[in-house]
């Protein structure tokens, strides 16, 4: 019992130390000491349980677990995404499409304009830490020129995100990992998957319009970040410095989307290099694209650049990994079992039980699609079993992955804070509407759908 406590009070720790601005790596070191320690108690094995877990070692699969797992699958597209996002402001190829943007839709229109951009790209099966550096650099100018706080850019970009995950078609991990277990496929409740996209995109965007407009109204306007933002940011999309041709710009995010789609067919399905590291390599292509076109934008040395680009990628590639290496630890604690038990055991509808132990599950992990696969592995089988309409079940685990999974400890979270240059005390609120508030009530109003219809 005392176990259970300690992974409950190790996740409020967590939470309190991050919005207490602590940072999130001596956060999650000091909650999953907290969590080692109430389970294995507190014996000279404490730092042993830890390097092993919140570190991470290689594992029977030739993976690695915890932080060093996390930067080892992950190196490439974050410091390869930073380089990008870099390369575009530097060049001034970003503030050419979203002026471009601005000019034909209004930036009155930036929150809808980075939702459907979110939404397009990660539907065409782009990733969605690299729909964020596709996004961000464009996005951030019209947030700028609309004059909206920050924290919209964050919540229109998961928004965006959170829409598109369950919808029929969608390559999305919460869409395909179900497949695995249930027969089904990706076009399963293909009503049940439009409703969830339709319910979750509208009510988020009302509420960031309405959020937007009274925060507005109270005062609160758009801050530059010095850490973050580029000069051509500074300078606005009223400055005609640095203009590039529009149609030349736009390639370059356009090379990414496809490289990746390419290398997935290719190099990827031939085992070459990991589906990760593929994204990786068409950021650097699409980098050097920019670069290379747009050289004359450019008043500093090139190697200068990417050098710097490549440095910002740093920071959220170890932040994301700290939070990740306090979930290894997590679930390699006996009280992890229990949590598992309470979350398949209980006794309700098949659907809305599911709802809750999908949540209870991927809330623990910090992870969707890590909780919904552990739910699919030790509770398909047995859900099925009651006779529920295994296609109408897959949409709705897909919809309940993405809930509780997202709050403070979950990895995108994180980097989509740091690499838009915002905070857990200025943006998670407005996060957790988005992505936790707003699922919820979808997703268990399309489970009485499911009733109804299946």
């Amino acid at each position: 019992m005392i176990g259970v406590i300690g992974v409950i009070l190790s996740l409020i720790l967590l939470i309190i130390l991050v919005f207490k601005r602590w940072g999130n790596i001596p956060a999650a070191i000091v909650a999953a000491l907290l969590a080692i320690v109430t389970n294995y108690g507190l014996t000279a094995d404490v730092f042993r349980i830890f390097r092993y877990t919140f570190l991470g070692t290689p594992s029977t699969d030739n993976g690695i677990t915890g932080l060093l797992g996390f930067i080892s699958s992950y190196f490439f597209l974050l410091v390869f995404g930073a380089l990008f996002g870099h390369v575009l402001d530097q060049t001034g190829a970003a503030k050419s499409i979203a002026k471009f943007i601005a000019e034909k839709v209004g930036s009155a229109n930036a929150i809808l304009v980075t939702m459907l951009l979110t939404s397009i790209l990660c539907y065409a099966g782009v990733a969605a830490f690299v729909a964020m550096f596709a996004v961000y650099p464009i996005a951030i100018h019209l947030i700028k020129d609309a004059k909206l706080p920050r924290k919209y850019l964050c919540g229109a970009y998961y928004a965006g995100l959170t829409a598109i995950n369950t919808l029929p078609g969608s390559s999305h991990l919460y869409n395909t990992i179900p497949t695995d277990f249930l027969g089904t496929n990706i076009f399963s409740a293909p009503l049940l998957g439009i409703y969830s996209f339709i319910g979750k995109f509208l009510l988020a965007y009302l509420y960031l319009t309405w959020s937007s407009r009274r925060a507005m109204s109270k005062g609160e306007v758009f801050q530059i970040n010095e850490a973050v933002d580029g000069p051509q940011l500074k300078k606005g999309l009223e400055n005609s410095e640095k203009e590039c041709n529009v149609g030349l710009a736009v390639i370059s995010p356009i090379l990414t989307v496809g490289l990746s789609l390419i290398f997935t067919k290719t190099i990827v399905a031939a085992k070459v290099i990991s589906a990760n590291d593929s994204v990786g390599l068409a950021l650097l292509i699409s980098s050097l694209y920019a670069l290379i076109v747009f050289r004359q934008n450019v008043d500093t040395d090139p190697i200068k650049i990417i050098t710097q680009g490549i440095q910002k990628g740093f920071g959220p590639l170890f932040l994301t990994g700290a939070v990740v290496g306090y979930g290894s630890v997590i679930a390699a604690t006996p009280a992890y079992n229990s949590f598992l038990n309470f979350a398949t055991s209980l006794d309700l509808n098949p659907y809305f039980s599911a709802i809750i132990a999908v949540n209870v599950i991927c809330g623990i992990t910090g992870s969707g699609s890590g909780g919904l696969r552990i739910f699919m592995q030790t509770a398909a089988e047995r859900f099925v079993a009651t006779g529920v309409n295994p296609a109408a079940f897959h949409r709705i685990c897909a919809m309940a992955a993405g809930g509780l999974d997202s709050l403070p400890h979950n990895g995108t979270i994180i980097t989509t804070q740091e690499v838009m240059g915002s905070n857990y005390k200025e943006s998670y609120w407005t996060l957790f509407v988005v992505s936790v508030i707003i699922p919820l009530i979808v997703v268990c109003v399309g489970a009485v759908i499911a009733m109804i219809l299946y």
